[in-house]
């Protein structure tokens, strides 16, 4: 082990040694151009700060853990038997597929539904879907593409792609609209959801609008009620008891009871006609038929009715694929104002990017106090607030690290690099802390400004680079590992990697030549002898009356 290590040693410390006899000079070149080295640093801030637009936002990475589902609807009405042939038609070519290691199927349950409702949905089913390899994240998205290719095959069959998540988020991208009229709101969320899906990277799009179960509908005729004089709540409680049952009495056994309800048998309410012909009332021994007395009609009944704010609305619910939270977005809220919708009918991005954006404003505002209390701590350690004003110029000089790193590795912003650049506020300024501190402490020794910073440099050169190298080499494991939850935490390592390794190699220029711009050259006060009479020529010494 020695061996190995020895050499590797020793290169490391004689590139810090070129680098410790150079950095002199470099300052002293840097002093000399003062105001082109500033302006090159302005504009590689500024070239950051663009790159970073061209940068994708997400809220939070997606997490792989390897397991899925998959939310299959048929039809309103479609039978329970049918569902099961068409979801077990699918279940056995999702598990021919390589990558699947186990699949299983609920069938009748929705995902959206508690699972202690007791509503069955026989046209509903869930499927649940488990991978196996090395690279999760890849084999999951190979499988879901696969499996969706399945699903396409069943024109009547809707789905929904569902990750288990590790924090309570929404869908990533949902389109609220907002109506009092079911029918004009139900026409702009259709229209909606077409465009929705000429927009690239969205997939499993799904609107929470859907057509009612099939039912009867009975519209009695007042006046044939009339005729007969009978009362329609009286004909109504009869046709019910005689649909839905009536409890009659309960059979009880040992410490449970059971409902006995009574009601018409299944032959006899299997049709429309078997409703007309279904006996409401008795007038004289002689049966009044339902159709002598209503109309029976088939319709659909709501599905679902709801509300956000208080305002009746739709949602159009999709997940992202090959693209960030903020790229669509931004074609989503350009597409909504594009729309001409119905009257009285409004549309509005919600989801992910509502929280992204309240998450954002608060982070703002972590970052405001971070930085306040940075400056704050500073001016009452230096006692000076010019000073700490000119170490602030290290955390833009973080940005550019920052920007090249995300870059480079094709990271989005998210609040997790927000999070690492909060903490880079208060890293950053510590190398600037402590060449500014041995400045100040030179300077008060007597060495003019130039020659304390040359000092400076010279001493403080390797102290700084020793704190940045260990920072950064605790956080290189937590960037490179690939472990549960790796998505979460190598985003913040490699943020303050880049933040901290470019800002230290910036601030060793730019902080000396802000502090030779703000502060002026103290010159040695020249004190007159009081009583002096006359100098030496030859010694130049002063003589003095005794």
């Amino acid at each position: 082990m020695k061996k190995l290590t020895l050499p590797l040693i020793g290169f490391v410390d004689s590139c810090l040694n070129v680098f410790y006899r150079r950095y002199p000079g470099i300052l002293r070149s840097a002093l000399r151009h003062r105001w082109t080295v500033l302006g090159a640093a302005a504009g590689l801030v500024v070239l950051s700060l663009m790159m970073m637009k061209s940068l994708g936002v997400e809220l939070i990475p997606p997490i792989s853990q390897g397991e899925f589902s998959f939310q299959m609807e048929l039809p309103e009405g479609t039978p329970l038997k049918q569902t099961e042939k068409i979801v077990r038609s699918v279940e056995d070519q999702v598990r021919k597929l390589p990558d699947v290691k186990t699949c299983m199927i609920l069938l009748g349950r929705n995902a959206n539904v508690s699972w202690t409702a007791a509503e069955s949905y026989e046209n509903s089913a869930v499927m649940n879907i488990k991978v196996e390899g090395k690279n999760l994240q890849l084999a999951e998205t190979v499988a879901a593409d696969k499996i969706r290719a399945i699903l396409d095959k069943y024109p009547d069959l809707t789905y929904k792609m569902q990750r288990p998540s590790l924090f309570s988020f929404r869908t990533p991208v949902e389109v609220e609209v907002y109506g009092d009229d079911l029918d004009s709101t139900s026409v702009a969320a259709t229209l909606v959801e077409k465009k929705m899906r000429a927009i690239p990277g969205l997939t499993d799009i799904k609107s929470s609008w859907e057509e009612g179960s099939p039912e009867a509908h009975v519209i009695f005729n007042r006046d044939q009620l009339s005729r007969f004089n009978l009362n329609l709540e009286d004909v109504a409680n009869t046709l019910k008891s005689k649909v839905q049952g009536e409890v009659a009495t309960e059979f009880r056994q040992g410490d449970d009871e059971i409902d006995i309800r009574v009601w018409n048998e299944d032959t006899d309410r299997n049709s429309i006609s078997d409703l007309e012909n279904m006996t409401v009332a008795r007038i004289n021994n002689v049966p009044v038929p339902l159709r002598a007395v209503a109309q029976v009609n088939m319709g659909n009944g709501p599905n679902e009715i709801r509300r956000i704010n208080q305002k009746r609305a739709i949602v159009i619910a999709a997940n992202l694929n090959g693209s960030t939270l903020g790229t669509v977005s931004q074609e989503i809220n350009q597409m909504i104002a594009n729309t001409d919708l119905p009257a009285k009918v409004t549309a509005s991005l919600g989801g992910q990017n509502e929280e992204l954006q309240r998450s954002f404003r608060s982070l703002y505002l972590v970052a405001g106090l971070s930085l306040f209390l940075v400056y704050f701590v500073m001016a009452a350690q230096f006692e000076s607030l010019k000073q700490p004003f000119i170490l602030m110029f290290t955390i833009p000089l973080s940005i550019v690290g920052v920007a090249s790193i995300l870059w480079i590795t094709q990271q989005s912003i998210s609040v997790i690099v927000f999070m690492g650049f909060i903490i880079l506020a208060g890293i950053v300024v510590k190398n600037g802390i402590i060449l500014v501190d041995y400045i100040n402490n030179r300077r008060e020794s007597g060495l003019a400004m130039t020659e304390a910073m040359i000092e400076a440099a010279k001493v403080r050169i390797r102290p700084i680079l020793m704190t940045t190298l260990t920072a950064l080499l605790g956080l290189v494991p937590m960037a490179f590992s690939t472990g549960e939850g790796s998505e979460i935490r190598a985003p913040l390592a490699i943020t303050v990697i880049g933040g901290l390794t470019v800002s230290t190699i910036l601030t060793m220029i730019i902080i000396p030549i802000l502090y030779s711009l703000t502060e002026k050259e103290t010159i040695p006060e020249v004190v007159e002898v009081v009583g002096a009479r006359h100098a030496s020529p030859a010694t130049g010494t002063v003589g003095a009356q005794a």
